[in-house]
């Protein structure tokens, strides 16, 4: 399956072209990137055309720091669900726990591993299909926002241990110091992001970046105040929030200023139950990931938020009657 990314940081891209004397309209459409992109930083658009634009972007304008400037200008606002959740741990681990776990939220090619070397522990970043050699601006970005975001819940001074790169030194060393605290290591075996063991247990700054309306935008797209269908609501924050925060009814009521017990009284108006529009999505969600992609089973359970892939596996087969590998090699099959 091709991968897919959250355009939320269209708008900085843009901001940063124009900036540079470029048409960034003109550079979306050449690469394939639909018109309403920059729009809606919710859409999602395919993520090897969002990089060739990066990558377009840099060599015309000629600036050969482009991607670190594009990730510095971005910020924890711009990773929606997974920023926000994020930002609410305690610590510097538990943190780097909620970007690993959930970073398909933001691309759903990025794989972000935490891997324990020596008295270090790595953030390895991957992407799958969008990371081939030439695309190295939109990795040297995905590194700088990730120390962007980290200085945001850790204060200003707060770098990493490390840095490495897979590809071969393309700015300034010191552009590299600005945006990533230090000059990387170039050519390694991984992309990664290094931090000491002790670093983990640090506690995040008191004083986290405000959500702003990053909350209202990906929670109450239909908002109940203003929608006489209540079920609608439930079931699109639902699709935003399954396998990146909790789904309890107590949870969903909370987004919505309401008690549990109150949204369930109001989806019982409309002859529904929190649990029938929970089990709809998972359904709709099962039919994209079950049949139409290749995704190990235990990362299809992660993302329609079941603890474990034995609970995928009996949730599926009480709604629809077969194993969720029997309906893969059945839609194969068809």
């Amino acid at each position: 399956m091709p991968s897919q990314v959250r355009t939320s940081f269209m708008r900085q891209i843009s901001a940063l072209c124009e900036s540079l004397g470029l048409a960034p309209a003109a550079l979306a459409d050449e690469v394939g990137l639909p018109p309403d992109a920059f729009l809606d930083p919710d859409q999602k658009v395919s993520g090897a055309a969002l990089a060739r634009l990066i990558e377009l972007a840099a060599a015309r304008s000629g600036a050969k720091d482009f991607g670190l400037r594009l990730g510095a200008m971005r910020g924890l606002e711009d990773w929606g669900l997974m920023g926000l959740a994020a930002r609410e741990k305690a610590t510097l681990g538990e943190y780097l726990d909620v970007l690993s776990g959930h970073a398909r939220y933001q691309n759903d090619a990025m794989r972000c591993p935490l891997v324990r070397v020596g008295e270090h522990v790595e953030f390895r970043m991957s992407f799958g299909e969008t990371e081939p050699a030439l695309l190295r601006h939109s990795l040297e970005m995905s590194a700088a926002v990730h120390v962007r975001c980290l200085r945001q819940v850790m204060g200003e001074e707060m770098s990493p241990a490390y840095v490495t790169f897979r590809h071969a030194r393309i700015g300034d060393l010191a552009a590299y110091r600005t945006h990533l605290g230090g000059v990387p290591f170039f050519e390694a075996e991984h992309m990664a992001i290094g931090y000491a063991l002790d670093a983990l247990d640090r506690p995040l700054a008191a004083k986290r970046p405000p959500p702003g309306q990053t909350l209202d935008r990906l929670l109450r797209k239909e908002t109940p105040a203003h929608h006489a269908r209540y079920a609608e609501a439930v079931a699109q924050n639902l699709r935003a929030l399954i396998g990146v925060m909790d789904c309890s009814i107590d949870q969903m009521a909370r987004l919505f200023g309401l008690t549990a017990r109150t949204l369930q009284r109001k989806l019982g108006d409309e002859g529904l139950t929190y649990s029938q529009i929970m089990d709809q999505v998972r359904s709709d969600m099962a039919a994209e990931y079950i049949e139409g992609s290749t995704r190990p089973m235990a990362e299809v359970s992660d993302i329609l938020g079941f603890k474990s892939q034995s609970a995928l596996a009996h949730w599926h087969r009480s709604r629809h009657g077969e194993s969720p590998l029997e309906r893969r090699r059945r839609a194969r099959v068809g």
